[in-house]
């Protein structure tokens, strides 16, 4: 008996700490070039116990790639290149080659629209959103892993009452449902959530469902969104409002329930930019620019009602973009306008925030993800 108890704690020890644990990472960070040529993604390891970055690879000769992601079988990124200019944007694939230090670049395609702002991946297909044209477009993944040109692409019509930020459509984001069988587009030009449907098997994988569509209030301007983990509960962004939003969502359909501000004060403007929730779903995340903050709220795990837990201040300016380690033990918020990273170690218990290590320099970041250490 003694030796089966032995084994027995050999494997239950075995079982938590490898098999259960959660594969190393590097940080991906997507940034502004200042319109011209230059270095622009970088690949920093992560230290999970001091919260430390290091610098490990880096893309050249890229033009403000300001958005990325990594596609979850290849891992190869897809960055949106080319933004914020008065040309066309673009997608540009790039992968790592082993024992390198250098991205490679896989290809180059058109966005087919100006200043592609977001972009998704699903088996075969990415997803781009062109915030300037207005529209969004899928684009098929070859077996090389390069982009052909557009499948499909949707011209979206509408305003709203800002002057100058809702003069015409603006999609901000393409999320995916955790099925992927519906497609949400927050649209800050015409104060809409768009729904759509989605049919990975199809040569037109996207279908509109306007009668899906949520109308936000006038002048909020939806920009990005999280789910929940439960797939169940979607929470929204407004950048122009300063708020967030808690919907139920069940078969495409948005049900608001809860509309809460997420900045400390009253401001005669107000610019939302990211938002985020903890793998555990116990906390939702909303960045502040303005006033450089990052707004935490306590998620009710039995209704989804967010509860205002405080703001921390980002320590840096224009924090554009933040991500959260899948551990749910760090935050690093990407300040544009201070040209740092900052890491801040999670409290699981009350959601507050530390800072750890000190700020990591890199030129206007904009967007980061994870990678798998090894990939």
């Amino acid at each position: 008996m003694e030796k089966k108890a032995i084994l027995f704690l050999i494997f239950f020890c075995w079982y938590r700490i490898g098999f259960n644990q959660i594969p190393s990472l590097d940080l991906l960070v997507g940034t502004y070039t200042n319109g011209v040529p230059d270095t622009g993604v970088f690949l920093f390891s992560f230290d999970t116990v001091s919260g430390n970055l290091e610098k490990k690879a880096w893309a050249n000769q890229l033009v403000n790639p300001s958005f990325l992601t990594v596609h979850a079988s290849s891992k190869v990124v897809y960055a949106c290149t080319d933004t914020k200019l008065p040309s066309k944007g673009s997608l540009t694939g790039l992968e790592l080659p082993k024992g390198t230090n250098q991205f490679r670049v896989l290809g180059k395609q058109g966005s087919e629209g100006e200043n592609p702002v977001f972009v998704c991946s699903a088996e075969q297909w990415v997803f781009v959103a062109n915030y300037n044209e207005g529209n969004i477009a899928a684009m098929e993944i070859r077996s090389d892993f390069t982009l052909n040109s557009y499948s499909q692409k949707i011209q979206l019509q509408g305003k709203s009452i800002h002057p100058k930020r809702q003069e015409k459509a603006h999609p901000h984001a393409i999320y995916l449902s955790r099925n992927n069988k519906y497609a949400l587009v927050p649209d800050l030009g015409s104060d809409l959530i768009r729904v759509f449907e989605v049919n990975l098997h199809s040569s037109q994988p996207l279908k509109e469902r306007s009668d899906l569509n949520h109308i936000s209030p006038s002048g909020s301007g939806p920009r990005h969104m999280v789910f929940h983990p439960n797939g169940k509960w979607l929470y929204g962004i407004e950048e122009l409002g300063g708020t967030v939003t808690f919907f139920s969502f069940k078969r495409g359909r948005l049900r608001p329930i809860q509309r809460l501000s997420t900045y400390s004060s009253i401001l005669n403007e107000y610019s939302g930019a990211d938002i985020h929730c903890t793998p555990d779903g116990k906390f939702l995340y909303c960045s502040n620019r303005i006033e450089n903050s990052l707004a935490i709220f306590k998620i009710d795990t039995k209704r989804g009602d967010l509860s205002l837990v405080g703001h921390q201040k980002t320590n840096g300016e224009v924090p554009r973009n933040f991500t959260i380690h899948p551990s749910g033990k760090f935050l690093i918020v990407a300040n544009q306008g201070s040209n740092s990273l900052v890491v801040f170690k999670l409290n699981p218990q009350n959601g507050k925030l530390t800072q750890v290590a000190e700020p990591m320099f890199v030129s206007r970041p904009s967007c980061l993800d994870w990678r798998s250490v090894g990939e």
